[in-house]
């Protein structure tokens, strides 16, 4: 398995908003605790889709401070991530980092690669024609997995085909002082924590129209 996973995303961790040793930080914790509130009074998602939509997706210069995030006007996908899994676990949901890698094409690799290099941002996301992106899980009663996309604003489920855009691996991250089990369940898969592995495509489910012709056809027969 190692052998497919490209060089630079074999044994990337996690990125993590660093703090200051100091009341900015926490302070800035608090802005985004109490926004995600009010937000939550007016939504049914259990997801904090305010935050894309407040902040856009564009090249972040690590480290990064709580207290500089408030300041910004968008940040990259591991930003994204650990923003909305610190809301997540304060709002009482088991909560763990997910690691992925995307399939899409020459042409937007160049484009994204040019980009975090005018911005003199780091391009170790990028490899040939695959990306890697970190999403939010949620660990469910009965350690099913749960994988939100903060960007996308969607849950990511195991690919039906190898087109562009899909997950072809994943690796969920064990957090610190988890009691929960090194294995859990994701989409019927089973995955082990911290460790790649390849996403399992999954057949195409036919629509109640395709199933309903099928049997008006074979009725027929």
């Amino acid at each position: 398995m190692s052998d497919r996973i490209p060089q630079p995303f074999r044994e990337k961790s996690i990125s993590v908003i660093s703090s200051h040793d100091a009341n900015c930080c926490n302070t800035a914790r608090a802005w985004f605790e109490s926004i995600d509130a009010a937000y939550c009074r007016k939504s049914d998602s259990r997801y904090p889709e305010w935050v894309q939509k407040e902040f856009s997706w564009k090249p972040s210069n690590w480290p990064i401070y709580w207290c500089e995030a408030t300041q910004m006007d968008g940040f990259d996908c591991g930003v994204f991530a650990a923003i909305v899994r610190h809301l997540l676990t304060t709002k009482g949901h088991c909560v763990i980092p997910v690691q992925l890698i995307e399939n899409f094409n020459e042409q937007n690799v160049i484009n994204w690669e040019s980009q975090w290099r005018q911005a003199k941002a780091n391009t170790n996301w990028i490899c040939d024609s695959k990306s890697y992106h970190e999403a939010v899980g949620v660990i469910s009663d009965e350690d099913e997995l749960n994988v939100w996309d903060p960007i996308d604003q969607g849950e990511i489920t195991p690919p039906n085909s190898e087109g562009y855009g899909q997950v072809t691996h994943i690796r969920p991250i064990e957090p610190k002082h988890w009691t929960g089990p090194q294995n859990i369940i994701w989409e019927g898969q089973s995955l082990n924590l911290n460790k790649w592995q390849e996403a399992t495509q999954q057949p195409v489910k036919e629509s109640t129209d395709q199933q309903k012709q099928i049997v008006d056809v074979h009725s027929r027969r």
